[in-house]
């Protein structure tokens, strides 16, 4: 038995629900991840990478799902496939009845708010990650530099006077 237009809405109020779900936890693994920055941490920032890149597939995962079913929605309405996956939620929610466009609407309302600020984190933890790569690239652009330093030690182990040699050539 094929699914009702209304169970497949309800079907986009889950996905919408699980996207939040989603998305809420994806900002707190964001946030963990500038704390763990802030500390040096690169364990706890590993650990964090991994579970955004878990919890991106799984929000790729529910987009694909919710379009779905926004095609099949959109075809029972008369609607071309391509426009059909585009829908937003107050479109979706025209083609409703009460309790059901509420609901619709409620859950878009809280995954916008929800991904607005994970967005915002996110843009947060870019810029410290920026800050963080000038920072390590100045500190090994002064590492480099010999300074007409004459007499280190190189690999060999034996006293160089060669001009050039960087820092990692003298300490091995």
């Amino acid at each position: 038995m094929a699914a009702t237009n209304e169970q497949r809405m309800a079907q986009v109020a889950t996905v919408l629900g699980e996207l939040k779900r989603l998305h809420g936890e994806l900002g707190f693994v964001v946030q963990q991840k500038l704390d763990a920055m802030r500390k040096a941490d690169t364990d706890a920032i590993h650990a964090a990478t991994a579970r955004e890149e878990f919890l991106a597939q799984r929000i790729r995962e529910q987009e694909g799902l919710r379009r779905q079913i926004l095609q099949l929605i959109g075809e029972a309405n008369g609607l071309p496939a391509a426009r059909a996956r585009a829908m937003t939620i107050r479109e979706l929610a025209e083609l409703a009845a009460e309790p059901l466009r509420s609901r619709l609407l409620a859950a878009g309302a809280a995954l916008r708010e929800t991904v607005v600020e994970t967005a915002e984190r996110n843009r947060v933890a870019a810029i410290v990650s920026q800050e963080m790569l000038k920072h390590f690239r100045q500190v090994y652009q002064v590492m480099a530099r010999t300074n007409g330093v004459q007499g280190v030690y190189s690999w060999t182990g034996r006293a160089e006077t060669r001009p050039g040699m960087a820092v990692f050539e003298a300490v091995g």
